[in-house]
């Protein structure tokens, strides 16, 4: 018989005998589920590095300017210096002097011709350049080797 016939039963025959009736607990179960997690040592790493250097060899494009200087006669009287005048590239500086004459007078001697041209020549550079490189061993202690 189980407990819930007991009881309607007891109740039953306590109402027939004219008494109270009696109340009874019946405890209601239920199974919970916990669940968790603990960390577990399955291996190790070990790292190395190493430091890997290797000679590299390159050009590169050097540019510098040169200046070309002509010098051209002139010979002729002036009355004042002439100024610097520009011609394209060429920059024109003209030299005078003073001449003994009865009256003294500027002569352009010669003018100077100035040109600038870039130069670009081609210049070897030897340098060590350095890298890391990682080694990387794993140790299992469970001897088994996880998916990858």
């Amino acid at each position: 018989m189980n407990s819930i016939t007991q009881f309607d039963d007891q109740a039953n025959q306590q109402k027939a005998e004219g008494q109270e009736l009696t109340t009874s607990k019946i405890p209601i179960l239920e199974e919970r589920l916990q669940i968790g997690i603990k960390q577990v040592e399955t291996g190790t790493v070990q790292l190395h590095k190493r430091v890997v250097s290797h000679e590299v060899s390159q050009d590169i494009a050097v540019t510098h300017d040169e200046v070309e200087i002509e010098r051209i006669p002139v010979n002729q009287y002036v009355e004042t210096a002439p100024a610097i005048r520009y011609e394209g590239d060429t920059t024109i500086i003209s030299v005078v002097k003073e001449v003994l004459v009865v009256e003294k007078r500027l002569m352009v001697v010669e003018e100077l011709h100035l040109t600038k041209k870039q130069v670009v020549s081609t210049t070897t550079v030897n340098e060590t350049l350095r890298k890391e490189e990682v080694e990387i061993n794993r140790t299992d202690l469970n001897n088994t080797i996880p998916n990858q």
